[in-house]
C-alpha cells in the first residue's frame, strides 16, 4: 500500500468517531449514496437541488486527483488548459507575446520549467535557511535577522501588512497578524479530531522532512516540536469562527504600546528596518490576545519549539520551489484531509500554475483581452445595474428601516464600483519585478519578496490608488467577489460563461445565474459586516440604533433557518455562513424581481438555472474539513433551503404544506 492510501485510509477510518465531537456529523454511506443517486421520478417538490440535477448526479464521478467536481471546477480547469498551451505557444514562438506584464510570465515560467536544474540543485537551494533557524541561539537573538529573514521568506511570530485602512479607505495603514495554524482551526487542538488530522500531519510532514535530508527520527521530533508551539499559541489565538468577523480583527493600537508589548523582541526595530524608516502612529493588531502574550509563548524556555515551527513551515511553502518530488510530498497531508489519492502533475503545467500564481494579473489580463467581448462586459454590466435599480426600489418599500437609514443605503448602492470582466492597468509591482533568468525559483522568490515588501511600505503616506483594486484578483478566475474598501464588485472574465451567463443563454437563466450571483455580491454590501461600511468602503456607522437592531433581528431568523440543516457529512454552522446565506437569500429575491420587468420571464426556468450553477460533488474527507472553516452553506442547501422562502416557488411547482419542500409562509425568511 502506498503511503498517500495509507494516510487516506488512516484519516477514514477514524473520521465517524472524530468527527462526532464537533458540528460535523456523519451519516451512514446509504443516505449518501441516496442524496447522489437519482430515485425513478425526481419531485421538485421533494428535493428541488436533485430534480435538477440529478442527471449529472448520476453521470458524474469525481476524478481521483481532486476532491470536488462542479461547474466552477470544470470552467477553471479548461481555461487553465487553455492558457497553458497558449504560454507554451508564446514560449516557442507561434504566439507573439505582447506586453511587458507577459513577457514577466514567460520569463519565470521559463525558470519554473527547467526541471534539469531543478533536480539538480536538488535541496541546495534551501538548505542554507535551514541551517539559520537551527543555529538560532535564542529567541533574542531573532533581533538582528529578523528583517532580513522577513524578507526572504522564513515565516516569523508575526507578519505585517498594508492596506486600506478601515475607518478611511482612502488611506493606507499597517495590520499586524500572527502565525499559522498547521490546523484550520484553534478549537481542534486538543479534541479527537484534531489528534487524528495531527497524526496524518506528523506522519506526511516527517515523509516531507525526510525528503530535505532529515533523518526519520530527527525528522519526527522537528514535527512534534513544531505541533508543540501551535498548542502552546492556541490559547491567545482566534477560532475559525472569530476570525470570519472581520470588525473583530480591526483592533488600533498606538503604536508606541505595541513596540512594549514584548520585552525580548525588538518590535520598533523590525518595522522601522523593514519600513525604511517609516514612522507611524498606530498600528492595527488583529489578535490583541495573542500580542499581550507574546513573551508567554515565544521565550528561550519554547526556543527549540520556535525552531521547529518556524523550520516545519519553511519546508512546507519552499516545497514549491524544488524537485516534483518535494511537490508531491508536501500535497499529501491535503490530499489526504481532501479524500484525495492522488495528485496529477505534468512538468509543464506545474510550472504554469506556479507561474500563475505570482503573475496571475498578467495572465488574466491577456485572458479577458484575448477571450472576453466587450459586448459581454457591457450585457453584465446593464444586468447588474438593473438589479442595483431593483435593489433600491426593494429598499424604497422596506418595511423595517427608517428613512435616514433606507436614504444612506441607497447612497451606498449608487455609489458601488462595478468591475466587470478584466482591469485595464496591472498593479504597481509589475513595474518594478524583475525576472533574472539566471535565477532559480528560491533566488527569485526572496527578491520579489524584497521588491514587493519595499512598495508595500512604501504606500504609506500616499493616497490609495485604486487601479490596484484588481490586485488580488484575477480574470481568468472563476469566482466573484465584494470589496468592502472599494464598494464594489468583481465579476472576473472566466466566471461570465455557461452555466452562469451566456449571450445565447434565455434572459431567464442569465438571472436565474449570473443575475442571482451579481445580487448575492451587491448584497454582502449589506450583510453582518458590509453594512458596517459606507459608500466610499469606509467602516462608519450610518445606522440607526433601532434600524440595526432590527436587521440583527432578521439576520437571527437565518440562523435559525439554517439550525441544524445538514447534508451528506455536514451539519451546518449557520452562524459563521450567516452573511454567505444572507447574500443568497437577498440575490435571488433582487434577481428575480428584475427578471418580472422582462416580459419574457420565465419563473422555472429562473429557478432551474440557481439549482444548476450549485450542482457539485465532493469527497466526504474534503466536506469535513472544509466545513471546519467554511462560510459557505453545502450547495444543495444553497438551493433547498433557500428558494422555499419564495413565494412563487410555491406557485411554480404546486409544493404544498405535505411537501419536505415546504415552509410555513410565517416562517419564510426575507431580509431585503
Amino acid at each position: 500500500m502506498t503511503n498517500r492510501k495509507r494516510h487516506i485510509m488512516m484519516l477514514a477510518k477514524a473520521t465517524t468517531a472524530a468527527l462526532a465531537v464537533t458540528t460535523i456529523s456523519i451519516m451512514n454511506q446509504e443516505n449518501i449514496q441516496a442524496q447522489n443517486q437519482s430515485t425513478d421520478e425526481p419531485n421538485p417538490a421533494d428535493d428541488y437541488y436533485h430534480y435538477v440535477n440529478h442527471e449529472w448526479l448520476d453521470s458524474t464521478t469525481i476524478p481521483s486527483y481532486t476532491p470536488i467536481i462542479d461547474d466552477v471546477y470544470e470552467l477553471g480547469t479548461n481555461i487553465n488548459t487553455m492558457l497553458y498551451y497558449d504560454v507554451v505557444d508564446m514560449v516557442n514562438g507561434q504566439i507573439p507575446v505582447e506586453s511587458p506584464e507577459m513577457e514577466q510570465f514567460i520569463g519565470l515560467f521559463n525558470i519554473a520549467n527547467d526541471w534539469n536544474r531543478r533536480n539538480e540543485q536538488n535541496n541546495d537551494p534551501i538548505l542554507p535557511y535551514f541551517e539559520n533557524i537551527q543555529n538560532l541561539q535564542s529567541v533574542e537573538d531573532l533581533n538582528e535577522v529578523l528583517p532580513d529573514w522577513y524578507i526572504e521568506g522564513y515565516h516569523t511570530p508575526f507578519r505585517f501588512s498594508v492596506y486600506e485602512d478601515m475607518l478611511d479607505s482612502t488611506e493606507y495603514t499597517v495590520y499586524l497578524d500572527t502565525f499559522y495554524f498547521f490546523l484550520p482551526d484553534k478549537n481542534l487542538y486538543g479534541t479527537d479530531e484534531g489528534d487524528v488530522m495531527l497524526e496524518v500531519f506528523r506522519d506526511t510532514r516527517t515523509e516531507l522532512l525526510e525528503r530535505y535530508g532529515f533523518e526519520e527520527a530527527e525528522a519526527a521530533e522537528l514535527v512534534d516540536l513544531a505541533i508543540e508551539m501551535d498548542e502552546i499559541m492556541a490559547p491567545y489565538m482566534k477560532s475559525a469562527e472569530e476570525m470570519s468577523d472581520t470588525i473583530g480583527m480591526y483592533n488600533p493600537y498606538d503604536y508606541e504600546e505595541w513596540t512594549e508589548m514584548s520585552e525580548i523582541i525588538d518590535f520598533d526595530q523590525a518595522f522601522t528596518t523593514l519600513s525604511d524608516g517609516q514612522e507611524i502612529d498606530e498600528i492595527i493588531v488583529t489578535t490583541p490576545e495573542y500580542f499581550e502574550n507574546f513573551d508567554e509563548m515565544f521565550n528561550d524556555d519554547n526556543l527549540e519549539q520556535l525552531k521547529a515551527k518556524m523550520l516545519v513551515e519553511l519546508a512546507i511553502s519552499s516545497a514549491v520551489y524544488l524537485t516534483q518530488e518535494h511537490i508531491e510530498l508536501e500535497v499529501m497531508f491535503e490530499d489526504a484531509m481532501y479524500g484525495v489519492e492522488s495528485t496529477q502533475y505534468i512538468d509543464g503545467w506545474y510550472a504554469f500554475t506556479f507561474t500563475r500564481n505570482i503573475f496571475g494579473g498578467a495572465i488574466g489580463k491577456y485572458y479577458g483581452e484575448t477571450y472576453f467581448s466587450e459586448e459581454d462586459r457591457d450585457q453584465v454590466t446593464e444586468i447588474a445595474e438593473n438589479i442595483i435599480d431593483v435593489y433600491i426600489d426593494r429598499l424604497n418599500n422596506n418595511s423595517w428601516l427608517s428613512d435616514e437609514t433606507i436614504e444612506q443605503a441607497i447612497t451606498k448602492l449608487e455609489a458601488m464600483e462595478l468591475y466587470i470582466g478584466y482591469p485595464d492597468s496591472m498593479p504597481d509591482y509589475y513595474d518594478f519585478v524583475t525576472v533574472n533568468p539566471d535565477h532559480n525559483l528560491i533566488e527569485f522568490i526572496v527578491q520579489f519578496n524584497e521588491e514587493y515588501t519595499a512598495d508595500m511600505f512604501s504606500k504609506l503616506g500616499t493616497p490609495v490608488d485604486r487601479k490596484d483594486a484588481w490586485d488580488t484578483i484575477t480574470a481568468d478566475m472563476v469566482n466573484a467577489f465584494y470589496s468592502d474598501d472599494t464598494n464594489g464588485i468583481f465579476f472576473p472574465a472566466a466566471i461570465l460563461q455557461p452555466p452562469f451567463y451566456s449571450d445565447e443563454m434565455p434572459v431567464s437563466a442569465q438571472y436565474g445565474g449570473i443575475g442571482a450571483v451579481i445580487g448575492h455580491e451587491i448584497s454582502h454590501a449589506f450583510d453582518t459586516r458590509g453594512a458596517q461600511f459606507d459608500q466610499y468602503g469606509s467602516l462608519s456607522n450610518w445606522w440607526t440604533d433601532e434600524d440595526y437592531e432590527a436587521f440583527a433581528a432578521h439576520s437571527e431568523d437565518m440562523v435559525e433557518l439554517f439550525e441544524g440543516e445538514s447534508y451528506g457529512v455536514v451539519t451546518v454552522n449557520p452562524t459563521m455562513t450567516l452573511n454567505e446565506n444572507i447574500a443568497d437569500q437577498a440575490g435571488l429575491r433582487v434577481a428575480f424581481d428584475a427578471l418580472k420587468q422582462n416580459e419574457d420571464a420565465d419563473y422555472e426556468e429562473f429557478f432551474e438555472s440557481w439549482a444548476r450553477v450549485w450542482r457539485e460533488k465532493v469527497t466526504d474527507e474534503f466536506a469535513a474539513y472544509n466545513a471546519l472553516s467554511a462560510v459557505h452553506s453545502p450547495s444543495p442547501l444553497r438551493v433547498n433551503v433557500q428558494l422555499p422562502n419564495m413565494d412563487e416557488f410555491y406557485e411554480v411547482y404546486d409544493i404544498d404544506e405535505d411537501s419536505p419542500m415546504f415552509i410555513p409562509e410565517e416562517e419564510r425568511v426575507e431580509i431585503w
